[in-house]
């Protein structure tokens, strides 16, 4: 595999030294993407492990019509803003607690299905994470780090 990265890096290092007049930036850059794209890959054939961190009980959701006869056959109602959106408390989905510092969703079994999914999403061909997941980005720093030192063990 290092050998196909360092062929990559080498191409598109070389074009975009040209069009960019930064080898060095381009070749980090080349590397960060393929790493990004092998440690999503990676997540998403293991299994994602949530960290529980809540910043995806922040995103608006839009619940499908299935969802809410679900979520209101719980017993909850007056949960819609407009009809339309999961309503939020302090910037929160009204349905999230934390506990010791952990979020934990009070509707976890009933969950409208965007917020079972999130963050793995369906692209056009393939399965993709949502760089708005915590985890995804502490592995985009990660494979920062490791981009910027294979590059700069390969050019030694």
């Amino acid at each position: 595999m290092k050998q196909t990265l360092l062929i990559l890096l080498l191409f598109f290092g070389a074009l975009s030294e040209i069009i960019l007049g930064s080898f060095i930036f381009a070749g980090i850059f080349l590397v960060l993407i393929v790493l990004i794209f092998y440690e999503s890959h990676i997540i998403i054939k293991n299994g994602f492990r949530c960290l529980r961190c809540g910043l995806c009980c922040k995103l608006k959701v839009v619940p499908s019509k299935e969802d809410i006869e679900r979520i209101k056959n719980a017993g909850y109602k007056n949960f819609l803003i407009n009809g339309k959106y999961i309503k939020k408390i302090n910037g929160n989905c009204m349905f999230i607690k934390f506990k010791k510092g952990k979020a934990i969703c009070r509707i976890n079994n009933i969950k409208p299905g965007l917020c079972k999914r999130f963050p793995i999403k369906h692209s056009f061909f393939w399965k993709q994470m949502d760089v708005r997941c915590k985890r995804m980005y502490l592995m985009v720093v990660k494979c920062y780090i490791k981009a910027k030192s294979f590059f700069k063990k390969t050019i030694k």
